[in-house]
């Protein structure tokens, strides 16, 4: 019988840790099923959340449970996590997320055993805040339409819903750039789409919730690190991908990411920075660097 791998890396999700297990543990269908947890040494008592659960749960037997001795990070912790799944397919949910559908793996597992051209299979989610409220747009992705990706389409943006991601177990060994990444999900499907050739799905059907708080990666950011983390994200991606010279696609997105973040500097009067984003830019870009945009954002800041 075929067997899935759930990875679920925890870090402080006391308050989220029980729901996100149990969403897994619901799940039937035709599949022997692992949940592999690492909880990357939570101040909280997530450890003790993930245990009980484990002790008192019919299907506790189904969970591989490690708490790490020292904090890893999260991309390193994501990474052990990955290569601790055994099944012939991986899906992702981490510890603050929550699978709403029972079926959401048999649905994914026939996808992709009917499919061999595609190497991952997703869905979209609903967008809930810390206090358990809707956001004001509902929905990660878009429910209309389905979608099929390819590697390039990942070049600068993240196209997939991780806790809806279920995937080929086929890489044998994650690349040394994966360590460096900020996204490590992105990433992941880089690798994922670059090593196979394949494609990855995102269907209009809804999966999962996934969780905004001020706990999280990317809440934690300010505007200006969100930025500048994309525009390295984009360079380790081609790093990988090895483009010696930067394809129109990656110029393109080293742009939308370097100009918002030359804009910000402006407003907030950080002129040696916004010099240096410039610059920046225009070393990994060339004459590829959109002046237009640059000078437009300098004549609105004048007259500010």
């Amino acid at each position: 019988m075929v067997a899935i791998s759930v990875c679920m890396i925890a870090y402080n999700h006391e308050k989220y840790i029980r729901e996100a297990i149990e969403g897994v543990l619901m799940q039937t269908g035709n599949f022997n099923l692992e949940l592999v947890v690492s909880d990357d040494t939570s101040s909280d008592k997530t450890s003790s959340v993930i245990q009980s659960i484990i002790d008192e749960h019919p299907r506790g037997s189904d969970i591989k449970f490690t708490k790490q001795d020292k904090n890893l990070g999260m991309i390193p912790n994501f990474i052990w996590t990955l290569q601790q799944c055994k099944g012939d397919y991986i899906a992702i949910c981490e510890g603050d997320d929550y699978w709403t559908d029972s079926l959401k793996l048999q649905k994914q597992l026939d996808f992709l055993e009917h499919n061999p051209d595609y190497v991952i299979h997703s869905g979209i989610a609903t967008i809930l805040n810390e206090n358990g409220v809707p956001e004001h747009d509902p929905f990660v992705g878009i429910r209309d339409a389905a979608t099929t990706f390819g590697m390039e389409d990942f070049l600068g943006k993240n196209n997939l819903i991780t806790c809806t991601v279920m995937f080929r177990n086929c890489i044998t060994q994650y690349p040394e750039e994966f360590f460096e990444a900020i996204l490590g999900d992105w990433f992941l499907y880089t690798v994922l789409l670059h090593q196979t050739g394949l494609k990855a799905y995102r269907s209009s059907e809804e999966l999962a919730v996934y969780r905004v708080h001020n706990n999280g990666f990317i809440r934690s950011l300010s505007s200006i690190n969100y930025f500048q983390q994309k525009i390295n994200q984009v360079l380790i991606i081609k790093q990988y991908i090895g483009y010696k010279k930067n394809p129109i696609s990656v110029i393109q997105w080293l742009n939308n990411y370097s100009i918002p973040k030359f804009r910000y500097e402006l407003a907030h009067k950080m002129y040696r920075n916004a010099l240096k984003t410039f610059i920046t830019n225009i070393h990994y870009c060339k004459f590829g660097v959109s002046l237009k945009r640059y000078l437009s954002v300098l004549m609105h800041n004048k007259w500010r």
